[in-house]
């Protein structure tokens, strides 16, 4: 078992959790190739980099750079209007589900019993929730256990009850739990950009940055006196390491061109303009592109209570978080029409559809009774058009070819059907007609024998490429996926998903994602969103640098519109609480299931 150590690297490969059970893996089944930025402006620069980010967090010594005192050790203030918070300290802190911590190999060396402890999950550096007055002081957690109101403990070593602390005060602005993207994102638009830990001088960036000193970013030629970082090799992507790519006192890291960063803010500081970034680096502003994500597609809820039982139609910030204090403007969630008062979504969805306020054959809400299968399709191609069929009811039908519609577009379906001209087409719900070779309809499927009547699960399509999320036997969800690229000649090249019966084992509302990948040289996804892993490194997750959608396109993930990873994320089990970042379905196995099958 591992012991209870986090490396808290921005660069780090691994799905960061404390604790055997929650022990991330090696993403490398999971790499993804990505396209060239869009810039566009993100939110108001915050001046400020924070430069004492955590390297290693460990048992005993995670909190020993804090003077004494910082921690709380009696009982937490509980004046506050709506009860006793703390604060996260580390972009890794954990939750544990007793006031114990997972087993370590050290502690049949220190003759010691052996721990039980198991990780319920972990919150983000900033974090606010609300926790029980009072802490516990145990032999294992001198600065006292703190019991989270969501369940859960939490040492003080972790965590502060003064939400003043300066780690607090210049954290990074928590992720946006409600949008199709938790962060915002920049492309790294050269090679060897550097990320530092602290801001470096004028002298220390010409040395680190030879490119602003006049030199040539890249002789080509691969020479020794050229850093690794440097060599293209005829103009393509640097045959480097990850391992190569690190640095060492004030610079972290460096990048190569195709390199993504979560960004929280853009400042000015020494000797020029900075990025700051989610985990704290700094990185040169004019390298950085902000980048647009490359799709906006997403797919239909079937059955739009669920949507609003889950909360995946709009998410609530829980008022342990500093911002919560401000009421969000009623707005209304285009996915499905429903009218969200004061950020609340209505409770009842039925009464919005009987109110009109919500049109069956709108924006592709509707109902589907168990039974029905799938009433959804989506538009394959881009030379698909609108028909108009007359005489549909007769033996010899009449199609006349309308407007184009566009790629990915999500309709529903009357199952109404007719073979004419050579083809078969269909109905949809606005009464024009669609051919069948320009649709992805994704079949309905049984339900496996794993899950109970009622229960939900997620049907992965890999022929189709789609993913239909259902209760029971009632799909409530209908969307398009990547699933991995295959190659039967060269096994490195096979990367397909991998057949099976899963549940969720974890999820993340963020994670990075890199590696080194046999002729493709060294990739880098930070804070990676909405990710489910069910088998190993093997996940569903939101990606935001492809619009590819119905094809096969990722290193053996099953790549999602972040839209639809979003709403997946909130309407699978296990939940995360609000202001948590990542939860476990711990050995109990009551992780959604997914259906993985050809």
């Amino acid at each position: 078992m591992r012991s209870a150590r986090v490396l808290l690297r921005c660069c780090s490969s691994l799905a960061v959790w404390v604790g055997a059970a929650l022990l991330g893996v090696s993403l490398s089944a999971c790499t993804e190739r990505v396209k060239a930025p869009k810039p566009e402006p993100i939110a108001e620069p915050v001046p400020v980099v924070d430069a004492a980010t955590a390297d290693v967090v460990e048992e005993e010594d995670a909190g020993a750079d804090e003077p004494s005192g910082t921690f709380e050790t009696g009982a937490v203030d509980a004046g506050v209007e709506d009860g006793p918070r703390i604060g996260a300290l580390f972009m890794v802190t954990p939750v544990m589900l007793t006031m114990e911590w997972p087993p370590s190999p050290r502690d049949g060396k220190r003759h010691t019993p052996p721990s039980n402890g198991v990780q319920k999950g972990y919150l983000r550096r900033g974090a606010v929730v609300r926790v029980k007055p009072g802490v516990t002081v145990k032999p294992n957690c001198r600065e006292g256990w703190f019991e989270l109101l969501d369940g859960g403990f939490v040492c003080g070593k972790h965590a502060s009850a003064n939400l003043d602390h300066p780690k607090l005060r210049t954290a990074a602005a928590p992720p946006r739990r409600g949008a199709s993207m938790p962060y915002d994102y920049g492309f790294n638009v050269a090679n060897g950009t550097p990320l530092y830990w602290t801001i470096p001088s004028r002298a220390e960036r010409a040395t680190l940055e030879p490119w602003l000193r006049g030199k040539p970013k890249d002789d080509g030629d691969g020479g020794t006196e050229t850093p690794p970082w440097m060599r293209t090799n005829d103009g393509g992507k640097p045959q480097v390491t990850l391992d190569e790519l690190r640095g060492e006192g004030a610079l972290a890291r460096r990048m190569v061109r195709g390199f993504y960063l979560s960004l929280d803010s853009e400042f000015k500081a020494g000797s020029g303009r900075w990025w700051k970034t989610v985990g704290g680096l700094a990185a040169p502003f004019e390298r950085v592109a902000p980048y647009k994500p490359a799709t906006s597609f997403r797919g239909i809820w079937l059955r739009p209570e669920s949507a609003v039982e889950s909360g995946a139609l709009t998410y609530v910030q829980d008022a342990g978080s500093p911002d919560a204090g401000t009421s969000p403007a009623p707005v209304v969630d285009a996915a499905v029409g429903l009218p969200i008062d004061g950020g609340v979504a209505m409770s009842d969805a039925g009464a919005a559809l009987e109110a009109g306020a919500v049109s069956p054959t709108a924006s592709g809400v509707g109902s589907a009774a168990p039974g029905e299968g799938i009433s959804a399709a989506f538009i394959r191609g881009t030379a698909a058009k609108r028909y108009a069929v007359e005489a549909a009811d007769t033996k010899s039908p009449r199609v006349s070819k309308g407007q184009g519609i566009g790629r990915h577009s999500p309709v529903r379906l009357t199952g109404k059907s007719v073979a004419a001209d050579g083809a078969r087409f269909f109905e949809t719900t606005e009464r024009f007609w669609v051919r069948d070779r320009d649709l992805i309809v994704p079949p309905a499927t049984p339900r496996p024998r794993q899950a109970q009547a009622g229960e939900k699960w997620i049907d992965v399509n890999l022929k189709t490429q789609t993913l239909v999320a259902y209760e029971g036997d009632t799909p409530v969800y209908a969307t398009l996926v990547s699933s991995g690229r295959f190659n039967e000649q060269d096994p490195s090249q096979d990367f397909r998903t991998p057949p099976g019966t899963f549940r969720i084992r974890d999820k993340h509302l963020a994670t990075t994602m890199d590696g080194d990948v046999t002729n493709d040289g060294p990739y880098s996804i930070e804070d990676v969103p909405w990710v489910q892993y069910f088998k190993g490194s093997y996940a569903l997750h939101g990606a935001f640098w492809h619009d590819d959608f119905g094809h096969v396109h990722s290193h053996g993930c099953v790549n999602l519109a972040p839209e639809d990873a979003r709403n997946l994320f909130e309407w699978t089990e296990p939940h995360v609480p609000a202001n948590w970042h990542g939860v476990s379905s711990g050995d109990e196995g009551k992780g959604t299931i997914v259906h993985v099958h050809d």
